[in-house]
C-alpha cells in the first residue's frame, strides 16, 4: 500500500535473453524477466532520475537502449555479472562503482539451487554462451488509473459494498 504522500504507482521490467549451446550442440534460449514494482512521487519520475531511458509520454514509459555484453560467459551453478552505464540503468546506489557512474547487474543466477542444467532439464552441459541483451522499461500509472486513491475505508460495511460491486462485475 502506498503511502499518502505517494501519488502514482511504479512498475519496472527488466529483460534478459541469452542463447546458450550445449555440449550435445543443441541451443537453449533463455530469458529472463523480472518485474518489480512501488509507489512513488510523480516529481521523482517526470523530473527524473537519469538513467531510465527515453520517455514515452502517451504510454507513460521510459524505455532503456538493448545493451549487448559479448563477453559474458555463463556456468552451469553461477551467475552473470556485468556493468551498464548509468545513463541507462537505475540503482539504488548498493551495487553502483565509487564514481557512481557504472551499475553492475546481475542476470541468470543459478548459483543458490541446482544449477541451469538441473533446472531447465537439458540432457546435457552448458557448452558455450552468444551475447547477453538486457533491456529495462519502467512505467508509472496515469492519472484515473486508481493506483493510489488515497482511500481508507472506515467501516465494514463500505467493504461489502466493494466486494458486492466487484462480484457484480464479475458475473
Amino acid at each position: 500500500m502506498c503511502n499518502s504522500g505517494e501519488d502514482i504507482c511504479f512498475g519496472i521490467l527488466q529483460i534478459a535473453e541469452v542463447t546458450a549451446t550445449l555440449d550435445s550442440g543443441s541451443t537453449e534460449e533463455l530469458l529472463e524477466v523480472r518485474v518489480k514494482k512501488g509507489c512513488g512521487t510523480k516529481s521523482d519520475f517526470v523530473n527524473g532520475p537519469k538513467g531510465i531511458g527515453t520517455y514515452d509520454p502517451e504510454r507513460m514509459c521510459w524505455t532503456t537502449n538493448v545493451t549487448t555484453e559479448a563477453g559474458i560467459s555463463l556456468a552451469d551453478k553461477g551467475k552473470a555479472k556485468f556493468n551498464l552505464d548509468t545513463d541507462q540503468y537505475v540503482s539504488d546506489g548498493s551495487n553502483s562503482n565509487s564514481d557512481n557512474t557504472l551499475v553492475e547487474v546481475t542476470v541468470f543466477d543459478f548459483s543458490s539451487n541446482e544449477g541451469m542444467k538441473k533446472e531447465f532439464e537439458w540432457s546435457s552441459g552448458l557448452s558455450s554462451n552468444g551475447p547477453l541483451k538486457f533491456q529495462q522499461e519502467t512505467c508509472i500509472c496515469g492519472p484515473g488509473d486508481l493506483c493510489n486513491g488515497g482511500m481508507k475505508l472506515e467501516s465494514p460495511f463500505t467493504l461489502l459494498i466493494l466486494v458486492a460491486v466487484f462480484i457484480q462485475r464479475l458475473l
